[in-house]
């Protein structure tokens, strides 16, 4: 995984000392928002960028990110406050 991918937004106080956090994938471009209502459990913000990377990478791999349709979209990963803790762009890894 290439940490350049990753585009940090804040850091959470929410992280400091926890255990686990629940991060949502949330998929967004300029006219429309995807949201994950459900979310999961991660031990920490490394394990929340390696599930992104493997989500995204998933999605390319069988074809659910098709170029032409996800250009311009990122994955916004979000805590359980709904405060973006980091954004990958889809871009990357349709290039």
């Amino acid at each position: 995984m290439c940490t350049s991918d990753f585009q940090e937004t804040q850091r959470s106080p929410a992280l400091k000392g926890s255990r686990s956090l629940r991060c949502y994938f949330n998929l967004v471009n300029s006219h429309e928002t995807i949201i994950d209502h459900d979310g999961i459990e991660v031990s920490d913000l490394d394990q929340a960028r390696s599930v992104a990377h493997e989500a995204v990478t998933e999605m390319v791999k069988t074809g659910e990110a098709a170029v032409g349709d996800w250009r311009g979209w990122r994955m916004v990963v979000a805590g359980g406050s709904g405060v973006a803790l980091f954004t990958l762009d889809l871009g990357h890894f349709l290039a």
